[in-house]
């Protein structure tokens, strides 16, 4: 019994893990106008993988400090990725406040243009 139950360990911590890596890869590259609703899903699964990990932690008593290092290192991967997602936010909304810049700053000068036509 208990040989099943750490291979269903194993299994499940390895399919989680997986999962969690390709969650935080979605979340490092979101980008657009609906990113927020976006980000707050992709978060909670990740928050959601790293409380069941935890949980995972103490629950097990042997291999507990390998458990612990691979929820540390989930723990900094979602920082990574959540920090880097807002880092790419703040990018397109640069870009997009840029380009609305540009374009008051055309309008003015066809505004100026054509007055002094007249």
């Amino acid at each position: 019994m208990f040989k099943f139950l750490l291979i269903f360990f194993i299994l499940s911590t390895a399919m989680a893990k997986e999962s969690f890596f390709e969650v935080s890869k979605q979340l490092k590259l979101l980008e657009g106008d609906n990113y927020h609703a976006q980000v707050l899903s992709i978060e909670q699964k990740l928050e959601e993988f790293v409380e069941s990990k935890d949980k995972q932690c103490k629950s097990i008593k042997q291999d507990r400090t390998q458990c612990i290092l691979e929820l540390k290192n989930m723990k900094l991967i979602l920082i990574k990725a959540s920090f880097e997602a807002r880092e790419n936010y703040l990018d397109y909304l640069h870009k997009k406040r840029k380009k609305s810049l540009n374009l008051e700053k055309e309008k003015l000068i066809k505004e100026i243009n054509s007055s002094k036509k007249r």
